[in-house]
């Protein structure tokens, strides 16, 4: 396992921060879309948006426990936007984050799309 671990390793920095906000954007969309989609199945409505609101606060809890230690754990454009208006991220930072949030967003999205794809579009 120790010679795996040692061929994949990321030995550079930013590349490693780079991948957990990939990782954490694409869990936070991919649990909080199945969520939504979830609500969606022909089942009885009782306390649906507590579901919903549960849900996406644990998408949000496991998205940046996944990605805080390596890299802020932003896991949103717009917290990435705030901590660059404060200047504790440097604009090329700020700017590749942004690159690998949206992808890991689109990731994420198109994993749930894939899951839950023949439930949300059956005739009824």
């Amino acid at each position: 396992m120790d010679k795996i671990r040692a061929k994949v390793h990321i030995k550079n920095e930013l590349g490693r921060a780079l991948l957990a906000e990939f990782i954490g954007t694409a869990l936070l969309l991919l649990i909080g879309n199945c969520v939504v989609a979830q609500s969606m199945l022909p089942r009885p409505k009782l306390n649906e948006m507590i579901g919903i609101n549960v849900g996406f606060g644990l998408a949000i809890t496991f998205g940046v426990a996944v990605s805080a230690k390596l890299s802020g754990g932003h896991i949103n454009p717009a917290v990435s936007l705030m901590f660059l208006s404060f200047r504790q991220l440097a604009p090329v930072r700020f700017v590749l984050y942004t690159l690998v949030q949206t992808a890991g967003a689109f990731v994420g999205s198109a994993l749930a799309y894939a899951l839950y794809h023949e439930v949300l579009f059956m005739t009824t």
